[in-house]
């Protein structure tokens, strides 16, 4: 049977972390996801249980997210299956699950209006600069780490501030790549302390394992804003808390423009009943599959 493991936002981010080494360490087959809310395994052969197969459709339709309807998780699960089916023999019930799973993320996408104008954390830290930064066209911004989350921000910056901004990254061949592209310019990681000495605005995010914006790279006597998009943090709690410093962590970028889920109320009962249809459909294929399995072997 399919099974699912998860360690999700509520959980810490070394509980996250403890999961996905402890999958590693047993070297089971499946599907290992892991997003900025979350760690989640699936693995295992044979019938789907319907909480399972329920979790991930509303898990790729945004029902899961804590910005209702956004569409970068479903992309996020797409790319962490087609690792896994390119590295693994994964069992054909898992295939199915999957497959399935995406046809009803676009199911809801094209007969709900649910991800029109949702917002990722890419958009909420965007909106929170155009509301709370003042001047922020003239601002001077950083950049730690490439992944989409800050490539959706650099692309919006690219064309709405007037200053270029700065790049960091532990691959410094991958920020010279950037270097054209978005007019930035690259630094390599260990030299963030002069990169963060030319900015008013960071943002960070990256995989590392831990803290790797520590108070020796903070410029003395003058502000800074730090968007941390990281999980575990990138900036460690002394800079967390630095009197200097306007910290914005998850929590506290969702907490500040997270008004979407009584407005989408409507739209959700939608997708859900979309969503209902579906795992019918999925369950009664399972039992079918199975009962004819039965009967083949019966009549062997």
């Amino acid at each position: 049977m399919v099974y699912h493991r998860k360690a999700d936002y509520n959980r810490t981010g070394a509980e996250r972390e403890f999961l996905q080494r402890q999958i590693k360490a047993s070297g089971e087959k499946g599907v290992m996801l892991q997003t900025c809310n979350r760690a989640e395994f699936y693995g295992g052969n044979g019938m789907v249980p319907e909480v399972i197969a329920r979790h991930l459709f509303r898990l790729i339709c945004g029902l899961e997210s804590v910005f209702l309807g956004e569409t970068f998780i479903q992309g996020q699960v797409k790319e962490a299956y087609q690792q896994a089916a390119a590295k693994q023999q994964l069992d054909s019930s898992l295939h199915r699950l999957f497959q399935w799973a995406f046809l009803t993320g676009k199911r809801v996408r094209t007969e709900t209006s649910l991800s029109r104008g949702a917002m990722s954390h890419s958009h909420a830290v965007v909106e929170i600069i155009k509301q709370q930064v003042e001047d922020y066209q003239h601002k001077r911004f950083a950049f730690i780490g490439i992944n989409k989350m800050n490539r959706t921000i650099m692309n919006f910056l690219k064309a709405n501030i007037h200053n270029t901004f700065v790049l960091c990254n532990r691959s410094f061949d991958k920020a010279l790549e950037l270097e054209q592209q978005f007019n930035c310019t690259a630094y390599r990681l260990d030299h963030l302390k002069v990169a963060m000495e030319q900015t008013d605005i960071v943002i960070s995010a990256t995989s590392a394992p831990h803290a790797i914006i520590k108070s020796e790279h903070i410029p003395q006597n003058r502000p800074l804003v730090l968007f941390d998009l990281a999980v575990p943090a990138d900036a460690d709690e002394e800079v967390q808390s630095h009197a200097n410093i306007q910290y914005f962590n998850l929590k506290r970028i969702e907490k500040q423009v997270n008004g979407n889920r009584e407005v989408r109320a409507g739209e959700v009962r939608k997708a859900e009943a979309i969503i209902g249809e579906e795992i019918a459909r999925f369950m009664e294929y399972q039992n079918r599959k199975t009962h004819r399995k039965r009967f083949e072997e019966l009549s062997i």
